[in-house]
């Protein structure tokens, strides 16, 4: 869950950050989970063999977007319950 915030709040991660964020090993196991349900983008590190993971853009966007409408409906049928 830590991971995929990460990736929510519009971070670019590798697999090693991923196990730093999530306190696992199993960071790049955690990615490629996510990557079955999310649009997760991928770059690669310059000189490197590895790549950093994030969420597109657009689907954050639209994700904040979604949420603030949610949580505000929910908090406007609260008040006549």
């Amino acid at each position: 869950m830590r991971i995929l915030r990460a990736l929510l709040k519009g971070k670019k991660i590798t697999s090693q950050e991923a196990n730093r964020i999530g306190k696992t090993t199993e960071g790049g196991r955690r990615i490629r989970e996510i990557r079955d349900k999310y649009p997760v983008m991928k770059e690669s590190v310059a000189g490197t063999k590895y790549y950093r993971y994030y969420l597109d853009p657009d689907y954050i966007e639209e994700y904040r977007r979604r949420n603030r409408l949610y949580r505000f409906w929910e908090n406007v049928k609260s008040l006549f319950r």
